[in-house]
């Protein structure tokens, strides 16, 4: 890929890695498998920033071994476009994650807030406590799972 400075990577991870609502009891060691997958790709994308090898990711939404559903909205063939266009040369985005479910395609990135500063004297827990509302704005998990 370097030789030829061209190439496309397409690495597996799962919705259910990305937030707390998204997950189940027992999927811990998953869920980090699969993060792992986008530190991957964050990773090599930086280091490949530069040339036209783009490395991104797919978040499928299909009937599998962890998820057992049966409907038809749940079918592989419904995801593989996305693949398909995530290897070809039309993408020219990397980074990102392509969520697909039931012919349903969308982009997940990480992004922050603005959040709030507090000045470059140390504060305490109260501070930090007292600013949340502020620090997490536009975050949709903002309550911490039981």
């Amino acid at each position: 890929m370097h030789r030829q400075n061209y190439g496309r990577i397409v690495l597996t991870t799962s919705g259910r890695a990305f937030s707390v609502g998204n997950c189940a009891p027992g999927l811990t060691a998953y869920t980090v498998g699969k993060m792992a997958q986008i530190g991957l790709m964050v990773g090599v994308a930086a280091e490949l920033r530069d040339t036209n090898i783009k490395v991104n990711a797919i978040s499928p939404v299909a009937a599998t071994r962890v998820l057992r559903r049966r409907a038809p909205e749940m079918l592989p063939e419904l995801v593989a476009p996305g693949v398909g266009f995530l290897a070809s040369s039309a993408c020219v985005a990397s980074g990102m994650v392509l969520r697909a479910a039931g012919g349903r395609f969308s982009a997940t990135w990480w992004t922050g807030s603005d959040g709030i500063d507090l000045g470059s004297i140390p504060v305490g827990p109260e501070e930090i406590a007292a600013g949340w509302q502020t620090i997490v704005s536009g975050y949709s998990d903002t309550t911490p799972a039981a």
